[in-house]
């Protein structure tokens, strides 16, 4: 091999590499890696230098038997937040989402106030509840229902040890590839 033969072989091989940075591996690393963040909803936690269980959902706890209960954690019939993973590869990155709009909050964990819905108590002259409006003599607007609601950390997408292991095989595969055809 002479050295022109040796630098259109570099120009290959640099535009396949290109090819392979830009395209093939955010493709595979985006697909290992939503299917490794789906995985965790399957074994009920986060893989993260080994598995980190999620905490039981009430359902779990009570142990009553309804319609519901067959299902795991962060699970139901429709396998919403479970199905919503996804992700955008780019120039030499790939981005995982879910855009189902309570992902961010069992991923992370959330704490807010319902609001309290207003109801209209109608009361006759005695004082006592009257649901006649005509003879109501006044009436007063009563807060029902407000409170706190806490919803604990199960993060099912983020940084993990494992999965960077699972990419890293996937790139050495695919360089492999390309320098021995």
């Amino acid at each position: 091999m002479d050295i022109n033969q040796f630098l259109i072989q570099i120009g290959r091989t640099q535009k396949q590499i290109e090819r392979l940075m830009n395209r093939t591996l955010p493709i595979k690393a985006g697909a290992e890696a939503k299917t490794h963040f789906q995985q965790n909803f399957i074994k009920g936690g986060f893989v993260n230098n080994g598995l980190k269980p999620w905490k039981k959902s009430l359902r779990e706890r009570e142990g009553k038997k309804s319609a519901l209960s067959k299902y795991k954690t962060l699970l139901s019939s429709r396998t919403h937040l479970f199905r919503s993973i996804a992700y955008i590869p780019g120039n030499g990155m790939v981005k995982i989402i879910n855009p189902v709009e309570y992902a961010a909050a069992h991923n992370e964990g959330a704490t807010f106030v319902v609001k309290a819905r207003e109801q209209v108590l109608h009361f006759n002259s005695k004082g006592r509840f009257n649901r006649d409006n005509k003879r109501a003599k006044y009436a007063q607007k009563v807060n029902i229902g407000s409170h706190q609601v806490t919803i604990p950390k199960r993060q099912f997408i983020g940084e993990s040890h494992e999965l960077n292991n699972k990419i890293t095989n996937i790139i050495d595969t695919e360089l492999r590839k390309l320098i021995n055809p």
